[in-house]
């Protein structure tokens, strides 16, 4: 019995196409309130073999030791932050024209 329980767990874990993930944060254990997520956007770019990833996530929570798990498919080579008004320029440059009409 216990056998068939695992071959059926190995088998459902073996047909799974894709894992979906999403970021979420973990307040501390003393706070109970979940954080709204007013905003988040990200930027994803690939040139010469290097996959770079740009996330802005703006929340509000109470908790003051709050963090932002963001699953990534393999170890990063390098982390480090970008300028805060980033990803807000580039939106800003990305813009159609304005018409005068």
């Amino acid at each position: 019995m216990l056998r068939a329980r695992v071959l059926v767990l190995l088998l459902v874990l073996g047909v799974s196409a894709e894992a979906l993930a999403e970021g979420w944060h973990f307040p501390e254990p003393a706070h109970v309130d979940v954080a709204g997520i007013p905003a988040q956007r990200a930027l994803i770019a690939f040139r010469d073999g290097t996959e770079t990833l740009i996330v802005e996530s703006a929340f509000e929570t109470e908790s003051p030791g709050a963090g932002w798990v963001i699953p990534l498919p393999s170890v990063p080579d390098e982390i480090g932050a970008v300028s805060p008004g980033a990803l807000k320029t580039l939106t800003h440059c990305l813009q159609p024209p304005s018409s005068t009409t």
